[in-house]
């Protein structure tokens, strides 16, 4: 039946990364959202501990799997980024995937970044994610989370203090040149601040970080009914229209709402 199940899951991750704009449409409808349930409840066994709602555990677990495969198989060295952490799921997915490589001699250091106040105030149209009702998904305070309490969580988990480090505080006042010029070059990127100002804000902080080869995953990507203009989405257009000797070269969707790429700095 595990079997059965995780082939099943591989044919749908599959639709998801050839359809990842239109499927995010879909999934973001009331009949869209009964199937993630759907999803999520024949496997939840093997993501129960992220506390995840829906298929976006699983789907990003998968995700994550294939960006780690890609640097190690490459030997891209350097550490792993996150931006917008809330309860820890994700980031403690990658601690624990982490843990895996240090056995195979590999060393990925994680680095996160989170206000643990939720979302900042949504700056205008370019925040926007609007819903099939019309409201926005984005507000002031969203996706809160205790600092405390999100330590607390990894060590319960058995991750050691050594292996990551926090950045609290909202990116405008933590993203600094200072800052920058200490951190390791950019192995895995993982933006999850969802608004279009928090994004370009992470990239301007990343761009001295990335390397030939850095995977950049974006979460939030297709959020706005799948329209470009908003959101992660445009960010990364604006970012690459001021960045012509950077290229992000599709690689994959995943989850309802994800897509990663390879950086590609080989023109300068």
């Amino acid at each position: 039946m595990q079997q059965l199940l995780k082939k099943v899951f591989v044919l749908i991750d599959k639709i998801v990364a050839k359809n990842g704009r239109e499927i995010g449409r879909v999934l973001q409808s009331v009949h869209g959202r009964w199937l993630m349930r759907i999803i999520f409840f024949l496997f939840r066994e093997s993501v129960k501990q992220y506390y995840y709602s829906d298929f976006s555990a699983i789907s990003f677990k998968f995700a994550l799997q294939r960006a780690l495969r890609f640097i190690v198989d490459n030997k891209i060295e350097g550490s792993y980024y996150e931006f917008g952490l809330f309860e820890g799921n994700s980031f403690l997915m990658a601690l624990e995937e982490s843990k895996k490589l240090s056995v195979q001699g590999y060393t990925l250091h994680c680095n996160g970044f989170d206000s643990f106040e939720g979302h900042p105030e949504p700056l205008g149209p370019l925040d926007e994610s609007l819903s099939p009702g019309g409201v926005n998904k984005w507000r002031k305070g969203q996706y809160y989370c205790d600092y405390s309490k999100f330590v607390r969580r990894l060590d319960e988990n058995n991750i050691s203090p050594e292996s990551y480090s926090l950045y609290e505080g909202f990116y405008n006042l933590t993203l600094t040149p200072d800052l920058q010029k200490q951190m390791n070059k950019a192995a895995i990127v993982h933006s999850a601040c969802d608004l279009h100002s928090s994004t370009r804000e992470v990239l301007e902080f990343i761009k001295p970080l990335l390397q030939q080869g850095t995977i950049v995953m974006f979460n939030s990507f297709y959020y706005g009914l799948g329209n470009p203009h908003v959101g992660e989405s445009a960010a990364l257009q604006e970012f690459l229209e001021n960045n012509k000797d950077i290229q992000f070269i599709d690689y994959y969707n995943y989850s309802h709402m994800g897509k990663a790429f390879i950086v590609n700095k080989a023109l300068t």
